[in-house]
């Protein structure tokens, strides 16, 4: 029995197809029959190619939803790739299917592409040819690894891509992967500017930092932050060293790893009106949400999860007075395919993350 025939979820991919007939049955399953010359009413909406590559053929039902679920916010031809490089190589299978939004009326009006690919063995170009052939060649290319970098991953495939996704969460080892990725930005052939998940699900907790110290108080007390303690569950320890590193770049702050330790992590700074020191804490609790608190003179700011519900809750207190004032942030627990929609919406090349690479990068070395 084949690989492809044991693979669960390929009944979630559409029509099989032979490779070389691709683009003519795109076509086909966009009007709902042979192309006729007519207008079938159908728009073909793309702003973007966006591929989701995986090494994992246990997920293909998982990536399958996912990329159904972008593609009814996101208009973008959507590459599904799995591959399976412990099996033997065999010719690449194909599908074909269009997600379609409808009218009043039950007609298809607006559809997106995707083409689905199953391969097998491990030879890079394989990847990158089939990637890049099927490409709407005039749109940027989003290309989103899910997994632990491969050899997959090499310069004639990383040198076309626009924009680059990934979550650092599920590595086994951060360093390694984020030193692989940062040889790639620094040979001069890829252009792309990089988002990590880890990253962006902080996005409600920088905001509320943010937010809370644009106030008069706190305001005021910048130069006295004395540091930050995170606690984070199980499986966030990347976004913990990633709000260590943002607030340390924020406050222009550079590390001290003689003083430094792993979880206990000392910066530094010179610059005016910025605290000459910081230690940020950062520690795994059981059960427990992504917490994070930070000391700054007689002020201390939490920010905690409303247990299940959809907030973040931002508590200021006063040391001085006992006093304390909170406020409440809408904070949705968002699933990847939801982040990454996020991501595309913001479009651009934000290179925000890009900024702390070489203070995470240090900090995953203490």
């Amino acid at each position: 029995m084949s690989a492809a025939t044991q693979l669960a979820g390929t009944e979630l991919l559409g029509f099989k197809v032979p490779i070389n007939d691709i683009e003519r049955r795109l076509t086909e399953v966009m009007t709902g029959g042979e192309d006729t010359g007519e207008d079938s009413g159908v728009t073909r909406a793309s702003l973007l190619n966006l591929a989701l590559y995986s090494e994992k053929p246990d997920q293909l039902t998982e990536n399958a939803d996912t990329i159904a679920e972008i593609t009814r916010e996101a208009a973008c031809r959507t590459i599904l790739i799995c591959v399976d490089p412990v099996q033997e190589k065999t010719a690449p299978i194909a599908w074909v299917q269009a997600h379609c939004q409808s009218d009043k009326d039950g007609n298809k009006s607006i559809c997106s592409e995707q083409i689905s690919f199953f391969l097998t063995g491990s030879t890079s170009g394989l990847v990158r040819n089939t990637v890049f052939s099927h490409l709407d060649s005039d749109l940027p290319l989003v290309f989103w690894w899910r997994g632990e970098f491969s050899d997959a991953f090499e310069e004639r495939l990383y040198s076309r891509i626009d924009r680059f996704i990934f979550d650092s969460e599920v590595w086994t080892n951060p360093r390694n992967q984020l030193v692989r990725l940062a040889d790639a930005c620094q040979s001069g052939r890829a252009t792309f500017c990089y988002h990590d998940l880890a990253y962006t699900r902080l996005n409600s907790y920088r905001q509320a930092i943010a937010n809370a110290f644009d106030l008069p108080a706190l305001g005021n007390s910048v130069a006295k932050i004395e540091g930050m303690k995170i606690r984070y569950p199980k499986g966030r320890r990347m976004s913990a060293i990633y709000l260590s590193a943002w607030l340390a770049h924020r406050l222009h702050s550079s590390l001290d790893r003689a003083h430094s330790s792993e979880g206990r992590y000392v910066f530094r700074s010179s610059s005016p009106g910025m605290p000459q020191e910081i230690v940020i804490e950062t520690t795994e609790v059981e059960d427990c949400h992504f917490a994070a608190a930070i000391k700054a003179g007689n002020y201390l700011l939490e920010l905690t999860r409303c247990g299940e519900r959809d907030y973040l809750g931002t508590k200021i207190i006063d040391g001085a007075t006992g006093e304390g004032s909170e406020d409440w942030l809408p904070n949705p627990r968002k699933n990847d395919a939801e982040l990454v929609i996020q991501i595309l919406e913001r479009s651009g090349k934000n290179r925000s993350l890009m900024q702390l690479a070489d203070i995470v990068g240090e900090l995953l070395t203490v």
